[in-house]
């Protein structure tokens, strides 16, 4: 995914899920670090939709609009 997508810190890293029109904070793990890239080994699924811009009002449980 986009390093762009991580939020949190470098010891806790999380994204933001997108499900049934909110957001989640997810945490998530971090396996591997390619450019401007990083590998999740754990805490994302196939599938699953996520924020990676406009944070600046996002919050765990915000309604989300897809645009």
């Amino acid at each position: 995914i986009p390093s762009s997508a991580i939020v949190g810190s470098a010891n806790q890293p999380q994204i933001y899920l997108i499900k049934n029109n909110k957001s989640v904070l997810q945490n998530i793990t971090i396996s591997k670090k390619i450019q401007n890239k990083v590998v999740v080994s754990s805490g994302l699924n196939e599938g699953d939709v996520i924020v990676t811009n406009g944070f600046i009002n996002l919050f765990d449980g915000a309604n989300i609009i897809v645009k």
